[in-house]
């Protein structure tokens, strides 16, 4: 849905296009794939070997103004309850794909779709207790794995206690712990009072 980051990506299959010798780590159709949100969960959700080991994804679905007033039941369909965790649906290409918000109540997921400042679906994810901790897993080759350890949001259990829609954008939060930058610990940390949590806000582990 946005403009700028569709041209981006035009530029980058003409110019791959016309260099044939040019060595490509992934081909753009196949980022393409990855895009959406909700199609990378259904695909970690399908995969055998992840069922075998017990790997899935939260309960998800998507949200648009086509189903925005149906979302009360659709949530009920897919056991979802408040809080849950909203994000455009299209996974990168700009700054807005990686805001989000987490909502404690219908009326305010319903406000938050309805501002989006995104043309496309919200995906709406249930929130899950994690410790603070996120684990961004990176795989080269399908035989290199990376684990890059992160700190996160505290773990959101109460609905109640989430009286307006808590925004913020993931570029903005610590990518380390220990060392994060200042601004980092910032975003961090005003998310954490929002939430009325105390304790740090990624300076350790």
């Amino acid at each position: 849905g946005d403009v700028g980051a569709r041209k981006t990506v035009t530029a980058v299959k003409m110019f791959v296009e016309s260099h044939p010798r040019l060595c490509v780590v992934e081909d753009v159709e196949r980022v393409r794939q990855v895009i959406s949100r909700q199609r990378v969960c259904r695909l970690i959700n399908e995969d055998e070997d992840n069922q075998s080991a017990g790997v899935q994804c939260p309960a998800s679905i998507t949200v648009g103004a086509s189903n925005l007033d149906g979302v009360a039941k659709l949530l009920a369909e897919h056991n979802m309850r408040f809080p849950l965790l909203c994000k455009c649906d299209v996974a990168c290409g700009s700054r807005d794909t990686h805001e989000m918000a987490i909502v404690g109540s219908t009326a305010q997921l319903r406000g938050y779709v309805a501002k989006s400042r995104t043309e496309t679906l919200t995906h709406v994810q249930q929130c899950v207790p994690h410790g603070g901790v996120v684990y961004k897993v990176y795989v080269l080759g399908g035989d290199r794995v990376f684990v890059d350890p992160r700190p996160s949001l505290p773990d959101v259990e109460d609905a109640a206690s989430i009286p307006a829609p808590i925004a913020f954008n993931t570029q903005d939060m610590p990518k380390r712990f220990g060392a994060a930058a200042s601004a980092e610990r910032t975003a961090l940390r005003h998310v954490r009072q929002q939430l009325g949590v105390d304790g740090d806000d990624g300076d350790e582990q």
